[in-house]
C-alpha cells in the first residue's frame, strides 16, 4: 500500500533543465512481467484511472504522446528495478509482437509501409537476441522529444 501511495505522489518537484518545474513519475519495475503489466505499472505511476496507460505497445506509445492527457510533460520517469523488467521484457516477447503486427491484414495498406519495414527489421534483431521488448520501450520513451519535435520532454532514469 505504501508503494502505491508513493507512486501516486507523482508531483515531486525537480528543476527542469529547460526551465520551470518538472514532474517525476516513479514506475515500479519489479512487478512488470509483460507489456500488459508494464502498461499498468506506468498507469499507477501517473495516477491514471484504472491504472490505464495503454493496452498494448501502440497504446503505450500513444499515452507517451499525451493520449488521454495522462502524462504531464516535461517530466522524468524513474523506472525502479528496471533490471527485473529488462529480464521479463525479452527478445522473444518482442519477436511475438512483431509477428502479430505482420499478421495483421491492415499492415498491407500503403500508409503503413514504414511500419511494416520496422516490424521486419525489429523481428530480425529480436530473433538474433540483440534487441528486446525492454530495449524497444526504452527507445520509445527516450525518442519522444525528437518524435514530437521537442513539444514533449521526457527524461528516463533506469534504477
Amino acid at each position: 500500500m505504501q508503494s502505491r501511495l508513493m507512486s501516486q505522489r507523482v508531483a515531486a518537484a525537480v528543476r527542469n533543465p529547460l526551465g520551470g518545474r518538472m514532474r517525476t513519475y516513479y514506475v515500479e519495475g519489479k512487478d512488470i512481467t509483460d507489456v500488459a503489466t508494464m502498461c499498468e505499472a506506468f498507469g499507477r505511476a501517473v495516477g491514471a484511472p484504472r491504472d490505464y496507460f495503454g493496452a498494448d505497445i501502440q497504446g503505450f506509445d500513444d499515452c507517451l504522446f499525451g493520449g488521454l492527457k495522462l502524462l504531464d510533460t516535461p517530466c522524468e520517469i524513474v523506472w525502479r528495478d528496471s533490471d527485473i523488467s529488462r529480464g521479463n521484457l525479452d527478445c522473444d516477447m518482442l519477436a511475438a509482437d512483431c509477428l502479430a503486427m505482420l499478421d495483421d491484414h491492415e499492415i498491407d495498406s500503403p500508409s503503413f509501409q514504414d511500419g511494416k519495414q520496422w516490424a521486419h527489421d525489429t523481428l530480425t534483431k529480436a530473433k538474433a537476441g540483440i534487441y528486446s521488448m525492454f530495449d524497444n520501450v526504452v527507445e520509445m520513451i527516450e525518442s519522444v522529444p525528437e518524435r514530437s519535435s521537442g513539444r514533449r520532454q521526457i527524461k528516463l532514469t533506469l534504477q
